[in-house]
């Protein structure tokens, strides 16, 4: 009951905007302040203007009698044209400033979403629901700024305004002012279920719109054009593109149709109270109960009235309405649970121990097998009773229980699938350590369990003595660097693309030559040097995979570590190139710790000691002299590679026919 409670609260406007208003005036409070004050003045303006114009019209009439003076009519008719004059200031001042407000405002919304993605565990990333998660606050944060300009415009503009005109009308005649009221409350009726149905919208279309725009990237995005248009994946793409985007296509419709035909028969109720609220205000004329002057200028305010009470409620609560779901989701963004542990001094370089160490991925992940957010089969997408239907939610949520709990038909629950599991070793200060194994057996997401990324599930990681649940992920990875084989190319230059895994410290020419020439590549055979772009897209060059990765291995070498992490740094270079690389890198390495994963077992030599893993265990340690010596998985792996190698090079020397 209490997060029902909290979650309402949360899609309310005053829930949101209390907490995104001090976002907001941290950004820009002097504009902030000046936009509130400026808005009251605007919405009294307008209420002002009403009753001048009541007072130049009775004055007008008075003065056609010879009851009064024309000049009295005159001064009317001048103090009626300073206020229409001081609106119009008001108006455009109130149009002008909220663009000024925006920019500032969203420049601070968006970096406190990438500080806070950097303060996430990286285990986050392994889960597709969280993955939905940071996609909903980006679109939310593109809605924030509006919805609290909307909020604070209802209540420093609107209500003033209201308030003012409802006050005015009730001194002329009581009934006058259920004027309000009679125009107000069908509609506020219809957007407060748009509230409803956009909130749902927002949280049912996020995985759809995340499907749909990988498979957009898929299509278009650079690095994927040679093999999509080659291999004719770019038609399969565009395929699954244009279902998941006729998919977001009906969920939207569905909710806009739901929400717009409430709405029209709202209006209809409208504009019928108009008419009687007209109607009203003839009889208290023909009555004599308002005068000519009350009679012109409430005619003429009530058509006013009506268009911005329209103004508010379909323009101004509708944005609210659409928003307010994407609004929440930012803000449940920000207030993620983040990664544990202080952020202070990292611990000494010494030994990591690893005791009884389990780790399992998000929603069952193993491994190598992100989901990219599928959460909507085919079955799902084109079934014509889908998506919001009781059964199929209870389908879902059975579905993600099964997932998640490994439930068997018998209620008892069957054990995790663990990516590590009971893993207990120590990488000494200054070792280098081999892991190796077939795909999917735990090897890197060992690493990243010994580099302090995970956290374990169970048992612990312990740097220099101190766990690693008790370190933020700035001490952990202080003195830590890492090649992987899944690196990034980053559109800029050569020498940024090395530097920027150490961007504080020392860029000198010297520096990169030496991490260059342990790389084996150099700046000479580029362009330009070190100052050539790397990216076509910015009128550079691009690299071969090989060549890539040399890059991506001097990335690695020049930031400054005492523990460097190799995850098959190699896989795009011959192995005679990487024979040179492993050899140069135990001479740099003799002094440090190092762990190497591979699959090539004869780079593995030069490590001091070798863990074998097989189905999340580690299953044998040794050097390899000890474990060849040896029946097990070590062995079975090496003459399976040394025998492939064997039957590679003699099917290359058969005679051509």
């Amino acid at each position: 009951m209490k997060k029902q409670t909290e979650k309402k609260r949360e899609r309310s406007a005053a829930g949101a905007l209390g907490k995104l208003l001090p976002v907001m005036m941290k950004a820009a409070p002097v504009l902030f302040a000046a936009n509130i004050l400026l808005s009251v003045f605007h919405g009294v303006s307008f209420g002002v203007e009403t009753m001048m114009q009541q007072r130049f019209f009775d004055k007008a009439v008075d003065a056609a009698g010879g009851e009064t003076g024309i000049l009295q009519a005159f001064l009317a008719l001048a103090f009626l044209g300073i206020t229409n004059v001081a609106c119009q200031v008001l108006n455009g001042a109130a149009n002008f400033l909220p663009g000024v407000v925006e920019g500032k405002a969203g420049a601070h919304l968006s970096r406190l979403i990438h500080e806070k993605i950097a303060r996430l565990d990286p285990v986050v990333f392994e889960d597709t629901e969280k993955l939905d998660d940071i996609n909903k606050a980006e679109q939310g944060k593109d809605s924030a700024f509006w919805y609290v300009y909307n909020v604070i415009a209802i209540l420093t503009f609107y209500i003033p305004y209201f308030a003012f005109m409802g006050w005015y009308l009730f001194s002329l005649k009581p009934i006058l002012a259920s004027a309000i009221v009679i125009i107000f409350l069908p509609t506020a009726l219809a957007q407060l279920l748009r509230v409803k149905v956009f909130a749902h919208l927002e949280d049912d279309s996020a995985p759809v719109r995340r499907e749909y725009e990988y498979y957009e990237t898929c299509m278009v995005g650079r690095e994927y054009f040679k093999e999509t248009r080659l291999l004719g994946g770019f038609f399969y793409f565009k395929k699954l593109y244009q279902e998941t985007l006729v998919c977001l296509q009906k969920l939207r419709f569905k909710a806009t149709m739901k929400a717009n035909l409430f709405e029209l028969s709202m209006r209809v109720l409208t504009v019928a109270g108009y008419c009687g609220i007209l109607w009203m205000l003839y009889d208290a004329l023909m009555k004599q109960e308002v005068t000519v002057g009350a009679f012109a200028a409430v005619f003429n305010s009530l058509g006013m009235l009506y268009s911005i009470m329209e103004e508010v409620i379909c323009r101004h609560m509708a944005e609210m309405a659409q928003n307010t779901g994407s609004i929440r989701n930012y803000l449940n963004f920000l207030a993620m649970e983040e990664r544990a542990g202080q952020q202070r001094e990292a611990p000494g370089w010494g030994d990591i121990v690893l005791e009884n160490v389990s780790f399992s991925y998000p929603a069952g992940n193993m491994e190598g097998n992100r989901s990219i957010g599928k959460s909507h089969s085919k079955e799902e997408k084109h079934s014509k009773e889908e998506k919001h239907s009781k059964e199929e939610k209870q389908f879902k949520e059975e579905k993600q229980f099964k997932e998640e709990k490994h439930s068997k038909e018998d209620g008892t629950a069957e054990p995790v699938k663990y990516a590590v599991k009971n893993v207990s070793l120590t990488l000494r200060k200054g070792e280098t350590l081999a892991v190796v194994g077939e795909n999917g057996s735990g090897k890197s997401t060992l690493i990243r369990l010994i580099a302090g990324l995970y956290l374990p599930g169970e048992g612990s990681v312990k740097k220099n003595g101190v766990d690693t649940r008790e370190l933020a992920m700035g001490a952990l990875t202080a003195r830590t660097s890492a090649v992987f084989q899944k690196y990034q190319r980053y559109q800029m230059t050569l020498a940024e693309n090395i530097s920027i895994s150490d961007a504080a410290a020392d860029c000198g020419k010297a520096r990169l030559d030496s991490v260059c020439e342990m790389a084996g590549t150099e700046a000479g055979a580029f362009p330009r040097g070190y100052e050539t772009m790397l990216s076509r897209e910015f009128d550079g060059i691009d690299l071969s995979g090989g060549q890539w990765q040399r890059v991506a291995i001097a990335r690695g070498f020049f930031r400054s570590h005492d523990l460097i992490i190799l995850d098959e740094p190699t896989a795009a270079i011959d192995p005679y190139e990487e024979t040179r690389i492993y050899n140069r890198f135990a001479e740099i390495a003799r002094d440090k710790s190092a762990v190497i994963v591979t699959h090539r077992l004869g780079s593995v030599k030069l490590a001091d000691r070798i863990v074998v893993m097989k189905d999340g265990e580690a299953v044998q340690t040794g050097t390899h002299e000890e474990l060849i010596a040896r029946e097990g998985e070590y062995k079975r792996l090496y003459e399976a590679q040394e025998q492939w190698y064997s039957e590679t090079a003699s099917a290359l020397l058969l005679p051509l026919k």
